[in-house]
């Protein structure tokens, strides 16, 4: 979820998600470990204070013959070993706790790399026409996926992003949303240039949603409203479900949105896990939607019904729509074709 969490802004939310997660792990482990050698040591330490007192009361109290010392000598050869296991349980707690504390010590004297987040407590000023200007971009240097390439994108409209594999559709939507940077040419939004200063609020507006949705373990709120920065309430999260046609896949659960989910690939299947996660994504109501392939888990008549809702939300947001499927494209006011690399209006 790396590449959602950047393009949605959420850096930091995702890493303290995973600092805590980490911690609470680490300190299980810890408790376990003690605990596992503290009942093994108080168990050798216990037979070998039993011993020790059979072999006291029987020299000190019964007087036993020469011919037992030999018995005793055998006892206490038994002792020995238990004496060596107790220093060894003894000696895992004590390491196990410097290790811990060594990997603390380590985690600390790392630096962290900066987490970019920027806050906004308005609406966010950018807004309009994204427009691509003599854009070129190449990975280190080597020859260019995309080429001066000129575009403009209407807001409140669904463009199709269509090509081969290789073409180049996923980094033109890298680049819109500012994960990537031209490395010729520029984009801008409206009247808005996009740049290392502004792009944090350019994304809080966008809402991604890939081929492959994940979800934590947790309850189904939890998870639709995973990163969202504005209260939820359950009215508004039913809405959206109903829009994208998963309302059904909640209220079939019979605690509803408080249904724990673990082990999520085995409790939905490819295509409801689609349909939430699209409902995630609008529950951040984003001013732009970059799908990248986002139906091809649907059957065709869940496909057909997701892609006539979109066409009721494209009066609100505007939506950006990668895929390979030719069946899309009378959904899609404009058709990006990387193949030809020609922008296509559909009749």
């Amino acid at each position: 979820m790396v590449k959602q969490a950047k393009i949605h802004n959420s850096e930091k939310f995702y890493s303290d998600r995973f600092n805590a997660t980490n911690q609470s792990m680490r300190a299980i482990q810890n408790r376990q470990s003690v605990n596992r050698a503290k009942s093994q040591l108080l168990f050798t330490l216990a037979g070998v204070v039993a011993l020790v007192v059979i072999v006291y009361m029987g020299y000190k109290i019964d007087n036993l013959p020469l011919s037992s010392i030999f018995v005793l000598t055998i006892l206490f050869a038994r002792l020995f070993p238990l004496f060596v296991s107790a220093n060894s349980e003894l000696n895992m707690m004590l390491s196990t706790q410097k290790s811990v504390a060594l990997v603390i010590e380590v985690d600390e004297s790392l630096t962290e790399n900066s987490l970019r987040q920027q806050q906004h407590t308005g609406a966010s000023s950018i807004n309009g026409s994204i427009c691509l200007s003599n854009v070129s971009f190449s990975y280190n240097g080597e020859r260019n996926i995309l080429s001066h390439l000129n575009l403009t994108i209407a807001p409140n409209s669904i463009t199709g992003i269509v090509g081969a594999s290789g073409q180049g559709k996923t980094t033109l939507i890298d680049l819109i949303s500012g994960l990537l940077t031209p490395t010729d040419g520029f984009i801008a939004v409206g009247d808005t240039r996009l740049t290392a200063q502004n792009v944090g609020e350019w994304q809080s507006t966008i809402g991604y949603l890939p081929q492959d949705s994940f979800f934590v373990d947790g309850t189904i709120r939890e998870n639709l409203i995973w990163d969202s920065a504005a209260s939820i309430s359950d009215e508004q999260i039913y809405s959206v479900l109903g829009r994208v046609n998963a309302r059904s896949v909640v209220e079939r659960e019979p605690k509803g949105l408080d249904t724990s989910i673990a082990n999520y690939h085995f409790h939905f299947s490819g295509g409801e896990r689609q349909r939430l996660a699209l409902a995630r994504v609008l529950l951040k109501s984003p001013k732009v939607l970059l799908l990248d392939e986002a139906t091809s888990a649907l059957d065709a008549k869940t496909e057909q019904q997701i892609m006539e809702n979109l066409l009721l939300l494209k009066d609100e947001l505007t939506i950006l729509f990668v895929t390979h499927r030719q069946s899309l494209t009378p959904y899609f006011d404009t058709v990006i074709d990387l193949n030809k690399l020609h922008v296509k209006h559909p009749a």
